[in-house]
């Protein structure tokens, strides 16, 4: 029997929809990221069930979800139980989480072993955040690049020119990305 998951394919057999960044006003000049909201969507029988996550941001941890809720209707697991379940479940550490930070801050903490791919994917999902205050990136080394080190680098600095508002670099190849940023449009006096 082959079943099978999507967040992008509304013809799979269960699939994500509605995915949304929850943000709670606490006041004019604040707001503060409550995590993620969704629909898993069952192809048979035309089943929506909401999933909220308080802890993760982005479409990426469905990608480990999504299989286990395929698994939990194959053996006939209550649903709403195994989705209660995965809300309450503790997150992989460095991967899209949300701390709190001081002053009411929001730190999303996406330092576990990143890749051009998981750090155009943060630069995506904060672009399309709408907050009022201040987006701040603290960015080390991309490593195991190869030749593809300086490009990638630039690439990643020009990315985050146009979401960022301050800029912090660490480490010998991040440097690369901070001149990219500058370079790009950014403000000199704000990248560190």
């Amino acid at each position: 029997k082959i079943k099978s998951f999507s967040i992008k394919d509304n013809n799979a057999d269960i699939f994500i929809s509605d995915i949304e960044v929850n943000i709670e006003e606490i006041n004019n000049h604040l707001q503060k990221i409550n995590g993620t909201t969704a629909y898993i969507n069952f192809k048979d029988g035309n089943i929506k069930k909401k999933i909220i996550l308080n802890d993760v941001l982005g479409e990426a941890i469905f990608y480990s979800l999504l299989p286990s809720i395929l698994i939990a209707e194959e053996l006939n697991i209550d649903i709403n139980k195994a989705i209660f379940d995965i809300e309450g479940a503790e997150r992989t550490k460095g991967r899209m989480r949300i701390l709190n930070g001081i002053f009411n801050s929001n730190i999303i903490d996406d330092t576990h072993n990143y890749s051009q791919n998981a750090l155009q994917n943060g630069i995506n999902l904060i672009k399309n955040i709408k907050m009022k205050s201040k987006k701040i990136f603290v960015i080390g080394d991309m490593l195991e690049l190869g030749d593809y080190t300086k490009r990638e680098h630039e690439k990643a600095g020009k990315d985050i020119a146009t979401v960022t508002d301050i800029l912090i670099t660490s480490g010998i190849r991040s440097k690369i990305l901070g001149e990219s940023a500058i370079n790009s449009g950014m403000n000199k006096e704000n990248v560190f």
